[in-house]
C-alpha cells in the first residue's frame, strides 16, 4: 500500500487541502473583513491608499484606518493576501492558493 505514495500524489493531495483551508477561511470573513479581501481580489494589486478609497465607497459606517489595517494584517498572517511595503507605499496582492 505505501509503494503507491509518490511525491507527485502528496503534492497533489496537499495542494488540495491548502486550496480547501484557503476557501474556508475566505468564507469565515465578516462583512468588513471580506470587503477588503474583495477588493484586494478584484483589483489583483491595490495600494493601501486605493484599498481604503474602495471599501470606503461601499460601507455606509466604515471601520477606522487602524482596524482595517489590523483587518489586512490578519489576512496576511492567514496567507489570504501579501503585503509589500510600509506607509503610504504599502500594496496589497492575492495569494493563490
Amino acid at each position: 500500500m505505501l509503494d503507491a505514495l509518490s511525491p507527485g500524489l502528496v503534492d497533489d493531495v496537499a495542494d488540495g487541502a491548502a486550496g480547501e483551508v484557503h476557501e474556508r477561511n475566505v468564507e469565515r470573513l465578516s462583512t468588513h473583513k471580506r470587503l477588503l479581501y474583495d477588493i484586494v481580489k478584484r483589483h489583483g494589486e491595490v495600494s493601501s491608499t486605493d484599498s481604503h478609497a474602495a471599501y470606503e465607497e461601499h460601507i455606509s459606517a466604515p471601520k477606522s484606518k487602524a482596524t482595517r489595517r489590523r483587518y489586512l494584517g490578519a489576512h496576511e498572517r492567514y496567507r489570504l493576501i501579501e503585503q509589500d511595503g510600509a506607509t503610504r507605499g504599502t500594496r496589497y496582492r492575492l495569494v493563490e492558493p
